[in-house]
């Protein structure tokens, strides 16, 4: 018994079905490799934002670290210097201090430990940028009356304004805080209570501050000038 054999015909609408199938199948995997692709776009953006939110979060706590250190640092030199101030008879030192300039002698040891007197200025200075720096000149005294500042230091930078105020009492014994101090007017005797520097910040987060130094009346002599 013979055995036919079938041959299968293909006709054009056959092989139209089956590349209409084909492209269907191309066009699914095409569609889910978009969607992939944007999925991974998104989550990849948003790793890119939160990593530089993280970073500058992170460089903002390490600024204002740094400019607390050299706040506190400014502030115990400023202490120190005014705690241990002595008046002089002669009028070789400017006896007045304004709200953005100082000067006084104050007793420091040296590395030795031995008593000297260092001649110190403070100064508040306006930079190019517009801010403000807290300036500290320094040289032994007498012989720094007649030579330059051995030794110059900015102790802050960045502040959007640097200002000096000194302590009174007024007549009814209400402290009082003026933005001078002249001896020529209000006497060399009527030496303040006290000085305080205020300092605002250009930048947040630390918007403003205060360092006060006290001036003890019994800690304060009277040295004869050279």
């Amino acid at each position: 018994m013979n055995r036919r054999q079938h041959t299968v015909q293909r006709t054009p609408n056959d092989e139209h079905r089956t590349t209409n199938h084909a492209l269907m199948r191309t066009g699914l995997t095409l569609i889910e490799l978009i969607v992939a692709l944007t999925i991974f776009a998104v989550l990849g953006t948003a790793l890119v934002v939160t990593l530089r939110n993280g970073i500058a979060a992170w460089q903002a706590v390490e600024a204002t670290s740094r400019r607390q250190q050299r706040w506190q640092f400014a502030c115990d030199r400023l202490q120190r210097d005014v705690a241990h101030a002595v008046r002089l008879t002669n009028d070789s030192i400017p006896q007045s201090w304004t709200a953005t300039a100082l000067q006084v002698v104050t007793a420091q040891r040296d590395r030795d430990d031995i008593p000297r007197l260092v001649r110190v200025a403070l100064e508040a200075n306006r930079q190019q940028d517009g801010s403000h720096a807290l300036l500290r000149r320094s040289a032994p005294y007498p012989a720094s009356l007649e030579l330059p500042w051995q030794q110059e230091h900015t102790m802050l930078t960045g502040a959007a304004s640097l200002v000096f105020e000194y302590l009174y009492l007024d007549a009814s014994g209400a402290p009082v805080w003026q933005p001078v101090w002249d001896a020529e007017v209000q006497g060399v005797d009527a030496i303040p209570r006290a000085l305080r520097l205020r300092v605002t910040w250009a930048q947040p987060p630390l918007a403003s501050a205060s360092c006060v130094a006290g001036i003890p009346t019994g800690s304060v002599g009277k040295l004869e000038g050279p």
